[in-house]
């Protein structure tokens, strides 16, 4: 999972997150020579996700292995460990959780676990807690390798790690392994077996499970979670909600951006609280500054119809009110029921009923080069006959989905809106989301 951070406009709302709460978030800082998150964001951010109801933050990462499974080259995160202090009082302030990640060595060394990566991860996991488990306000660590689907040739790496720790530090440990690929091949009763034979073989104390991006992330996996809670205990499993799209490649197109709301409910939904006591997310982090907040203020907003002036496919149809049925369509299976298609231009009126404050408007959409399916050039919105504003399309026309939306607040009161898609090829739209 390569670390990026997106703005996330439409994440939340006042009804989703009234039932449905985040415990926390995973925190990127950065690289040694790249610092993502300076000290000086750090006030607004926690206050930021302390208004947003989280108590418990990740540190990703405070170094990281470079230039293969043999080197020995380690090297911090730009400003760590030097401003680690200040901001452990930051997060005491807003009385948060603070769990530091140590050594990631992962994506210079995929294959971690091999014995070419194995010492000398050791040793600097060892000198890290060793300098560091005098702190205060230190609440656990963190292991930023993760262990996929739990194998067991993954057993001796961190049980190593774990007994290293413990040289220093009794306080928790935390994996994050993944569900990805795992629906159809592995069923949740062996993965509970896993996970539980992983416990016992390596000592680390909970497992925050990643739910997956895009395609995956739609798939129902809450049978797994379940299973989880039920042999690791709700203090022991964690929730690792990925609130990220589908890229045919990562990071290209809409991939790893931001999720839509609808997909967000479904992925709160599977993974209940009564499943565990902490969902954690990768949240973006920075410049979130008024628009994350401003959403949370405000409910959904659920038109009562829509209509077409542009003509939609007999072969790609809209069937049963598909733009705001909040089922989310497949970006691996362009023919899913849920894409509703049209060639050229695409222009629909949306009627709220009566006149209704808006801020934010969203449309899921997809881009597949070789059917003919491209994301659109530019979005314009109208408030009744009023232009309210044209957005282009700010990221690049690549295999993926995303959800294209106004950058700014609209805080415009309207009845009817009007959303117009300017394209040349096929436009696929999803789901339609206002708040």
């Amino acid at each position: 999972m390569r670390l990026t951070w997106v703005i996330f406009i439409l994440v939340f709302s006042h009804d989703l997150y009234s039932r449905s709460i985040l415990n926390g978030t995973f925190l990127h800082f950065g690289y040694p020579s790249q610092e993502e998150l300076p000290l000086s964001e750090v006030p607004q951010l926690f206050q930021e996700l302390s208004d947003l109801g989280m108590d418990t933050l990740v540190i990703e990462a405070i170094k990281h292995k470079e230039k293969g499974c043999g080197s020995k080259e380690f090297n911090w995160v730009k400003g760590f460990p030097e401003k680690l202090p200040r901001i452990l009082e930051q997060a005491n302030k807003k009385k948060m959780k603070v769990y530091i990640g140590l050594v990631s060595t992962m994506h210079s060394c995929p294959e971690f676990y091999q014995p070419l990566n194995f010492d000398k991860t050791l040793t600097e996991t060892e000198n890290i807690v060793q300098l560091l488990h005098k702190y205060k306000g230190i609440n656990g660590w963190y292991l930023p390798d993760e262990p996929a689907h739990l194998e067991n040739h993954y057993h001796l790496y961190f049980r190593s790690l774990v007994r290293g720790i413990r040289k220093y530090s009794k306080l928790p440990i935390i994996v994050s392994p993944y569900l990805k690929d795992l629906t159809g091949k592995i069923l949740p009763k062996e993965l509970g077996a896993r996970a539980v034979l992983f416990k016992n073989k390596t000592g680390v104390d909970i497992q925050a499970w990643q739910d997956s991006v895009g395609a995956d992330g739609i798939l129902n996996k809450e049978a797994y979670f379940k299973v989880l809670s039920n042999k690791l205990g709700p203090s022991g499993f964690w929730a690792n909600l990925e609130l990220f799209n589908w890229g045919k490649k990562p990071f290209e197109g809409g991939g790893y951006e931001s999720t839509s709301y609808s997909r967000l409910g479904f992925q709160l939904k599977q993974t209940d609280s009564r499943y565990t006591n902490t969902r954690i997310s990768w949240l973006g982090q920075r410049h979130i500054k008024g628009s994350l907040l401003a959403a949370l203020k405000h409910k959904t907003i659920e038109p009562v119809s829509y209509s077409y002036l542009s003509n939609v496919s007999k072969t790609y149809p809209d069937i049963n009110k598909t733009l705001i049925n909040k089922k989310t369509a497949s970006p691996l299976n362009y023919l899913d029921s849920e894409w509703v298609g049209v060639l050229g231009d695409t222009d629909i009126i949306f009627d709220l009923g009566i006149k209704k404050k808006i801020d934010w408007v969203s449309v899921h959409l997809l881009h597949q080069k070789a059917e003919g399916i491209s994301f659109p050039d530019s979005m314009t919105i109208y408030c009744e006959d009023s232009l309210l504003l044209t957005e282009l399309l700010p990221v690049e026309l690549k295999d993926s989905e995303y959800v294209f939306s106004n950058q700014k607040a609209l805080g415009r009161f309207c009845q009817k809106i009007r959303i117009k898609f300017k394209n040349s090829h096929w436009t696929f739209l999803s789901e339609v989301d206002f708040i």
